[in-house]
């Protein structure tokens, strides 16, 4: 499909949808009506209930003018309610309220929607002895005298799939991504919880790397990064929400998707555990760990795409030391052609930067584990909230035989010596890996720490009409804010040295410490602060503001804040706490903790340790 041609269809649906939102009545379609007139309840039961809740309900009612307060009847009868709040709703869920601010009370009120669903009878069915309608069938009392006639199949929703028999009449839809998943967080079970800050981000990240994607059909695709440019600046930008409107993704077979034709696997959140996102890198890390040893040991010289065979795979994975299976590397490697110059052109760049033919190849084995499990304990020792991904980024290890008995140090500054005499002495070098579009380089990182970029601190920018506070420096800048609503502060970084890298508010908070500053509060008690309107936060809040921001006096401050909602309080909040704290430093310390936070995004901190990176 070409451009013009999407373009020809999104404006086509576009006039269809406004056509139809001009003469849409009450009488025409009472539950359309109320969700038009009502936006934020529709985006509500979208964060309950999927973007097709409408499948799983038969009704909703206004059922009192003040607060409004929704009646939603599900298709088995069951009932819950929804009462408008001026920041959020709270729902009425057998008997319990939740305020669906609160992110796990959000969850709580999801589950109980959930088991609400598992109650009375699904549509169409009938009980063991005298048959029953439910509120679903009353409303299709005409449509069962006679076998329903199906769509045609162009008009099926894709990710529509058959639960039940057919006579039933019930459907489950496969669970799809939306914009709300993607503006949530992973949870502390999930591998990539220390490397992004949410959903969006990973999407992205797969979108970059040519990393396939399952739609809810279960067909795999790989998204085109050029025909998908607006998209990805969407992404870039977090404006997740106009991802939701319209076929904005682009395969490389230049067939066009919604956000709602992706399905939601487990590595977006679905809840099934690890999948196919952590599986695949396991293997693609596994695989190149594999071809590294084809070239130092099988062949004993740099290699080609030709020498990637069965055979040459199998005789170097006797002799690795990786966790993903033979058959799985060997699959992935004959399949994933994509990867092939990644491959074949690390493992030349390797063998002739490190040329050592005593190095093995590790990933996640035995040997890798106890380095990680020092770091641990100076972790600890440290009181550090540093993410081990900071520390040291490597995806795969080179080890030399000599040292496989080595016993690593339990503090930051002798692990980190270690592991400087070990690189100097080419015994053991952590490989941090990318994709790859040609030959590639060998960059070297926390090698000598006092070559370590330092930055100069320019100011501060923060306005009344924003959540953030960017920090200036004489590369860049650093944006702070809430990346998930009224939570998960950080920072994102634009600057030629560190452009889209990011620190959270743990490293920004290890930062102040090792600085001897005021540590930043915890998003979440700060919500419950000006959800209590404590006067402390507020008159904390104003110091930094009217220093900050504009210069304003306390009965204006108390009205701009009783005016704003939630998540601009605690961004505003967290991040002109920060530029005060910064700006009131003097130049030298201020340069020095700019250069911190600097040093973090790209793993540079004062505790981290050598890694070389194929980029």
């Amino acid at each position: 499909m070409t451009k013009l041609a999407i373009l020809k269809q999104l404006i086509k649906e576009e006039i269809e949808d406004f056509k139809n939102s001009q003469l849409l009545t009450f009488e025409s379609d009472p539950l359309e009506y109320i969700l038009q007139k009502y936006p934020s309840l529709d985006a509500t039961m979208t964060d309950l209930m999927t973007p097709y809740y409408r499948d799983y309900i038969s009704g909703v009612f206004v059922t009192a003018p003040k607060p409004t307060t929704f009646r939603v009847v599900l298709h088995n009868g069951q009932e819950f309610y929804l009462i408008y709040g001026p920041k959020s709703y709270t729902a009425k869920i057998s008997g319990k309220k939740y305020d669906l601010l609160n992110l796990s009370e959000e969850q709580f009120a999801i589950t109980s929607i959930a088991q609400l669903l598992e109650l009375g009878l699904p549509p169409g069915s009938t009980g063991p002895n005298n048959p029953e309608e439910n509120q679903a069938d009353l409303q299709n009392k005409d449509a069962e005298e006679a076998p329903a006639e199906e769509a045609p199949e162009e008009t099926k929703p894709e990710e529509v799939k058959e639960g039940l028999k057919k006579k039933s009449k019930f459907y489950i839809k496969e669970a799809s991504l939306s914009p709300a998943e993607l503006e949530k967080p992973f949870t502390s079970k999930s591998e990539f919880k220390d490397q992004y800050d949410d959903r969006g981000e990973r999407f992205l990240d797969k979108i970059k790397n040519q990393e396939s994607f399952e739609l809810n059909d279960g067909t795999q695709i790989v998204l085109d990064p050029k025909a998908t440019a607006e998209a990805i600046k969407d992404l870039q930008s977090k404006n997740y929400k106009t991802l939701g409107k319209g076929k904005v993704f682009i395969d490389t077979e230049g067939n066009a998707y919604g956000l709602s034709a992706f399905k939601k696997t487990p590595e977006f959140g679905s809840g099934a555990g690890q999948g196919g996102g952590a599986e695949n890198t396991e293997i693609q890390e596994s695989a190149q760990s594999v071809v590294n040893t084809i070239a130092y040991k099988i062949l004993g010289k740099t290699i080609s795409a030709g020498d990637l065979t069965p055979e040459n795979l199998t005789a170097a994975y006797a002799i690795s030391d990786v966790t993903a299976g033979l058959d799985s590397i060997i699959e992935y490697v004959a399949s994933k052609k994509q990867w092939t110059t990644t491959f074949v052109n690390t493992a030349n760049l390797l063998l002739r930067t490190f040329p050592s033919k005593s190095l093995q190849q590790h990933r996640g084995s035995s040997f890798v584990k106890s380095i990680y499990s020092a770091f641990n304990a100076a972790k600890k020792k440290a009181d550090s909230s540093l993410n081990s991904d900071k520390w040291n980024p490597a995806d795969i290890w080179m080890v030399d035989e000599s040292i496989l008995g080595i016993e690593f140090p339990t503090t930051f500054e002798e692990l980190n010596g270690m592991l400087v005499e070990l690189y100097n002495d080419r015994k053991l070098i952590g490989v941090s890996l990318k994709q790859l579009s040609g030959a590639g380089e060998i960059k070297i990182y926390n090698l000598d720490k006092d070559a370590t970029k330092s930055y100069q601190y320019k100011g501060y920018d923060s306005r009344p009409t924003n959540n953030n506070t960017v920090l200036l420096y004489d590369d860049g800048s650093i944006t702070f804010r809430t990346f998930n609503f009224a939570g998960n502060f950080a920072g994102e970084i634009k600057g030629k040295k560190a452009a889209g890298g990011k620190i959270g508010q743990g490293p920004i908070n290890d930062v102040l410490r090792s600085n001897d500053l005021p540590l930043l509060p915890n998003a979440k008690e700060v919500q419950e602060g000006f959800k209590s309107n404590n006067q402390r936060l507020i008159d904390d809040f104003y110091q930094s503001y009217s220093t900050i921001v504009e210069n304003i006096n306390t009965e204006a401050f108390n009205a701009l804040v009783q005016s704003k909602d939630l998540n601009w309080l605690v961004s505003k909040y967290l991040s002109t706490k920060l530029a005060f704290t910064i700006n009131s430093l003097e130049p030298d310390k201020q340069n020095e903790v700019i250069s911190d936070m600097l040093s973090y995004a790209s793993s540079s901190t004062k505790s981290s340790s050598v890694f070389v990176k194929v980029s």
